[in-house]
């Protein structure tokens, strides 16, 4: 299976059918074992831009690097890409995996060589076919993915505690698919899930690694200022 050029063709195509299709067998061959080493993280997100009667992809990767105790900001790429797949809750893959491929390939291969962790503002597993955004980047790449989204939209789970560090898991088919994770004392709450090469048990420590001031994990939301930027400039 051609994950990249089939992912393009069916949002070029804009064919419903085959998403699906293509997200059951994205799922076969998601890995759930294993804890990253935090070296190199790289963050993904986009912003969208209409103009001239076409709609826009603005992606952007951040990447920073760990030195000593700490995540250091390091380099940003961006791809600005025509995006074709309508808007429809649970595939967004077929919107922003086309401009991840168009922002992944303008990194060097000797910088993509050093990620070892990538992190995305969507889902991974917790999704209706498995399939996020964030398993679909990690198949792709074959690096360890997570999934960070702002708020979750199916499955059951309760809220954790008010706590930094507090967690609930998240159920779907009677399977734990991720993590509500408070991020933040007294502050809303991330829905964390593997997106590939990676094990639900490391998620907590993982984020928690990367959100020691903030919400939203640094690569992420370094990404999003990056991507809002970038359309204020457009």
């Amino acid at each position: 299976m051609d994950y990249i050029n089939d992912m393009l063709d069916i949002s070029k195509k804009k064919d419903l059918k085959r998403a699906v299709h293509f997200q059951k067998k994205l799922a076969f061959h998601v890995l759930l074992s294993g804890t990253p080493v935090l070296d190199t993280v790289l963050g993904f997100d986009a912003s969208y831009l209409e103009k001239d009667g076409k709609e826009y992809i603005i992606s952007t990767c951040s990447l920073f690097e760990r030195k000593e105790n700490n995540f250091v900001f390091w380099k940003n790429f961006y791809s600005i890409d025509e995006v074709f797949f309508p808007y429809i809750p649970g595939f967004f893959t077929f919107r922003e995996g086309v401009g991840f491929i168009s922002c992944w390939d303008k990194i060097p291969l000797s910088v993509r060589k050093k990620v070892s962790l990538i992190m995305v503002d969507g889902h991974g597993i917790y999704h209706p076919h498995r399939a996020g955004l964030a398993v679909y980047i990690g198949i792709v790449t074959q690096i360890p993915t997570i999934g960070c989204a702002k708020q979750g939209f199916l499955g059951n789970y309760t809220m954790p505690g008010l706590k930094r560090g507090d967690r609930a898991p998240i159920i779907f088919d009677d399977e734990i698919v991720g993590i509500v994770l408070r991020t933040r004392d007294y502050v809303k709450p991330m829905w964390i899930s593997p997106g590939h090469l990676i094990s639900i048990d490391s998620l907590s420590r993982v984020v928690l690694d990367l959100t020691e001031n903030y919400r939203i994990p640094l690569p992420i939301r370094e990404a999003h200022i990056f991507s809002k930027k970038l359309k204020n400039m457009l």
